[in-house]
């Protein structure tokens, strides 16, 4: 009975290592961003845009009127974001437009560089899309 409990956790152990390796390792799993520019621009003072990496695979943040959820997949520095869906409050004037700008960056974004204690979402082309400070 003993050895049988002994060979089970072994056994889940393996899994959980194999599993852990197949979906890589994410650096940015467990931390969370405010932005500070979205496409340039100053992010509205009254408006937090964030963003949060929940697992090796997953995100959610808030564009400062909707919180959103998604997919997420880091490799080196490179990242992509998969699909986005969000809850859909109504926001209107400059606040929607950050809003809009933010969604539409993310779908974008190619990859990621910390620099100074900001994490850069980057375009393909290496400019930079977003800017975020660590909460």
């Amino acid at each position: 009975m003993r050895l049988t409990g002994i060979v089970i956790a072994a056994a889940l152990l393996l899994v959980g290592c194999a599993s852990s390796q197949e979906m890589g390792e994410n650096p940015l799993t467990g931390t969370t961003w405010i932005a500070r520019s979205i496409g340039g621009q100053a992010t509205l003072p009254d408006q937090t845009a964030s963003l949060t990496f929940e697992s090796a695979v997953s995100v959610s943040g808030d564009t400062g009127c909707n919180s959103f959820l998604g997919s997420a997949q880091v490799d080196g520095f490179g990242l992509r974001f998969g699909r986005l869906v969000s809850t859909r409050m109504a926001c209107s004037g400059a606040a929607g437009e950050q809003e809009a700008l933010y969604l539409a960056l993310l779908q974008k974004v190619g990859a990621y560089r910390e620099e100074g204690g900001d994490l850069l979402l980057l375009a393909e082309d290496g400019r930079t899309l977003v800017r975020l400070r660590r909460l």
